[in-house]
C-alpha cells in the first residue's frame, strides 16, 4: 500500500484477487466497461487506506499563544470506508479547544481528520482517534471533536435508510460542565450533509 495519490500503479496480487472475486460474482472480465475495474480498484486502495501507514501520522504545527478563548474549527469536510462492508461513510467535523499556551496550524487539524479516517473505519472509533491524537500533540486544556456523517452501509443495505450519524468525543475541561454545553450548542445542527 505505498502508491501514491493519484498514481495508477497496482499491487499485481490485489489485482489477481479482485478479478477472481469480481469473475465469482459473475462480473464478466470481458466487458469493456469492467475489463479493467479490478486493476483500477486495486490502484484506489493505496489513496483510500493511506491512513494504515504508522509512519505518516501527521504532526500538529504549534504556535505560542496566550489567549484561553475556545478556538473552534468546524464545517471540515472528510471520507472513510465502513470497516464492516467497504462502503463509503462521509460528513463533516468540527475540532474545538481550550489553548493552553499553544494553538495548532488550521491545516493540521485537517490533515489529522483525513489521515485517521483513510482506512477502514468506524465512525465511533474514527472520533476517538482523531481526539486522542489531537489532545496527546496539543495538549489543551479541554477538547472536543464532533463528527456527523452518512453511511452508504446504511442507505445502501441493512435498514435503507437515510440517516445522520452523530459521534463526539471529548477531553480534559470540555468532558463535563458549562463550557461543554457552550462548546456544543455553537457545533453544527442536524443538516444532512450532501455527497462530496
Amino acid at each position: 500500500m505505498t502508491a501514491p495519490a493519484g498514481s495508477d500503479a497496482a499491487d499485481p496480487d490485489v489485482v489477481d484477487l479482485l478479478s477472481r472475486a469480481y469473475a465469482a460474482l459473475g462480473v464478466s472480465g470481458d466487458d469493456p466497461e469492467t475489463a479493467d475495474t479490478a486493476r483500477r480498484v486495486a490502484a484506489l486502495y493505496p489513496l483510500l487506506f493511506r491512513g494504515l501507514d504508522p509512519a505518516a501520522v501527521p504532526r500538529v504545527s504549534l504556535s505560542p499563544h496566550a489567549g484561553e478563548g475556545l478556538v473552534l474549527v468546524k464545517d471540515l469536510p472528510f471520507y472513510s470506508m465502513c470497516a464492516h462492508h467497504l462502503l463509503p461513510f462521509f460528513g463533516r467535523a468540527a475540532v474545538a479547544y481550550l489553548p493552553r499556551g499553544r494553538v495548532a496550524g488550521l491545516g493540521a487539524i485537517a490533515e489529522v481528520v483525513d489521515y485517521f479516517a483513510a482506512r477502514p473505519q468506524l465512525q465511533e472509533r474514527l472520533v476517538e482517534q482523531i481526539a486522542d491524537c489531537l489532545d496527546e500533540q496539543l495538549r489543551p486544556g479541554g477538547l472536543i471533536v464532533h463528527l456527523q456523517a452518512r453511511h452508504m452501509c446504511m442507505e445502501m443495505r441493512g435498514a435503507q435508510k437515510r440517516a445522520l450519524v452523530e459521534a463526539v468525543a471529548a477531553r480534559g475541561a470540555l468532558v463535563h460542565g458549562r463550557e461543554r454545553d457552550e462548546c456544543l450548542r455553537r457545533l453544527p445542527g442536524g443538516a444532512m450533509p450532501a455527497a462530496p
